[in-house]
């Protein structure tokens, strides 16, 4: 069976401190810098199966996004606009100016907004399944999203993923939820 969110027994997650949130990242390779972005619900663990074959060209930088994975989010909001800002902050933190990005949907959405806020640092990114805004129709499918509404492999990816359990679940399933209070990402 395939599974979205594979373990790897080698992790060498990192912590960085961003004002109110702490940042997971983890890095592998030498090389240009290469930003990985998982989609909403995800995980640095989202990457793995890309790991070994990407390391051996670039300095892979995975994130947790806010209030994924390991990483907090005490205001419990995401917005992909905060999501780019706090991947800035941990650049700025690596000392990390340009770079190239990957990133899948939600992490593809949080690309859209660093390349529109400072798209002189991006030397490249691919966006995969993201987009600038959600139709009526999917904004009322996305308001009744439930654990129990999702497929059997996505249920076990946020499960993967949610290092707090279920109330990390909860928290990031209301975030999803509210979203469609807007048409804008």
């Amino acid at each position: 069976m395939t599974t979205y969110a594979p373990n790897k027994n080698s992790v060498q997650g990192k912590r960085v401190n961003l004002g109110n949130i702490d940042i997971h990242y983890e890095e592998f390779g030498d090389g240009k810098p290469l930003i990985l972005l998982h989609g909403f619900g995800g995980c640095t663990q989202n990457w793995y199966p890309f790991v070994d074959a990407l390391a051996q060209h670039y300095r892979l930088i995975l994130v947790d996004l806010r209030g994924h994975g390991y990483s907090t989010n005490p205001d419990n909001l995401f917005t992909h606009k905060a999501a780019a800002q706090d991947v800035f902050q941990l650049l700025h933190h690596l000392e990390i100016h340009s770079f190239s990005a990957m990133g899948m949907s939600s992490g593809g959405m949080t690309l859209l907004h660093m390349a529109t806020s400072q798209p002189e640092r991006i030397e490249a990114m691919v966006l995969i399944s993201a987009t600038t805004h959600f139709p009526a129709q999917a904004r009322a499918i996305m308001r009744n999203a439930s654990l129990a509404t999702m497929p059997r492999a996505v249920q076990e990816m946020y499960r993967a993923c949610a290092t707090r359990g279920d109330e990390q679940i909860q928290q990031l399933i209301a975030q999803f939820n509210a979203w469609p209070t807007t048409t804008r990402i």
